[in-house]
């Protein structure tokens, strides 16, 4: 009996002692595993912390906001003020639009695609956001990230949006023949029409037109012949009115004066309004210039690192390749 209670005390002993030894080791690795998924969450509270970087920088002290007021200005359509937010297109290739406070502040990823084609031509109207997917077609989204509608297929490669009627250039590449043409978009009634033709040719983009906007109700746009010679045209309510070169070339800049026609490096014949544009020099490695020209006059204005140039309300956002975003402060 005695030695019953002896090999009692032993068994229980061991169960003990393993008990003991178990313990340790299943607590090590719930340890291990809290250490993971904290590193885990570090890293994406990292990762989203590098969406962009913000940045205030101060304009040379004799340059002040009311200089910059009127100005012609570089902008690749790639950012949008929506009354207290930013909504701009990352520049890896396009593929995502981030939204983000007017200094920086809840950055997020509001939008992105997984194809191979980019994002471009991002503008608002009443509400929502457009852009273009390159050789896909238009689309519309709503500023909560809701309601993604595809407007029109194909590859788009500018538009207008003026009440619901979207006016937009397409290339078409068929069989035999390719041709670049402006088309409109009634959103009410999904009718799509044509309404000329911007050029027919080998060389469509070279010889091609552009678009230019509305103005006083007509919607202007341009068109070159083979010889590249630049002509205006006027279309409303199925009528298409030419007029002057130098007509249109006023029209443009009437139309910048307001940032309704802001410089487009691909297209745009105007290159100062009353004389001021904005203008970049570039210093690789060094910090870019960012300048005023104001008729013969040149005046530095800050020291940059972006090269994507948007002016809202005479106030300076600039872009750079990595997403970061300088905030120009004047000295008021």
């Amino acid at each position: 009996m005695k030695s019953l209670k002896i090999l009692i005390i032993l068994v229980l002993s061991l169960v003990l002692i393993s008990c003991i030894y178990k313990n340790p080791k299943q607590i090590r690795k719930q340890n291990s595993i809290t250490s993971n998924q904290q590193a885990e969450s570090t890293a994406m509270t990292k990762q989203d912390s590098q969406l962009f970087k913000f940045y205030l920088v101060h304009s040379f002290t004799e340059i002040l906001e009311k200089d910059i007021s009127g100005v012609n200005f570089y902008n690749r359509e790639t950012m949008v003020l929506v009354e207290d937010k930013i909504f701009f297109i990352k520049p890896d290739f396009g593929h995502t639009i981030i939204s983000c406070g007017l200094n920086g502040e809840n950055g997020r990823i509001f939008y992105c695609i997984n194809n191979s084609g980019y994002l471009w031509r991002l503008k608002y109207y009443e509400s929502f956001l457009y852009f273009i997917v390159q050789n896909e077609g238009l689309y519309k989204i709503s500023t909560d990230g809701s309601n993604i509608q595809k407007l029109v297929e194909g590859n788009v490669q500018d538009y207008f949006i003026n009440d619901q009627i979207i006016y937009y250039s397409v290339y078409n590449k068929y069989e035999s023949t390719e041709s670049f043409e402006l088309k409109y978009l009634n959103v009410e009634s999904n009718e799509i029409k044509e309404i000329d033709k911007l050029s027919i040719g080998n060389e469509l983009l070279k010889v091609g037109g552009y678009l230019i906007g509305i103005y006083n109700h007509d919607f202007i746009y341009t068109k070159r012949d083979q010889n590249y010679k630049r002509s205006y045209f006027a279309y409303k309510e199925g009528q298409i009115t030419p007029f002057s070169y130098k007509d249109g070339q006023q029209i443009e800049i009437e139309m910048a004066k307001k940032n309704l026609r802001p410089l487009d490096l691909e297209s745009s014949e105007v290159r100062h309004v009353d004389g001021k544009s904005l203008t970049i020099e570039y210093n690789e490695p060094n910090p870019n210039t960012l300048f005023l020209t104001n008729n013969n006059t040149k005046k530095k204005i800050a020291e940059v690192k972006g090269d994507y140039v948007y002016c809202f309300n005479n106030q300076i956002y600039i872009l750079d390749k990595e997403s970061n975003i300088e905030h120009l402060v004047f000295n008021e």
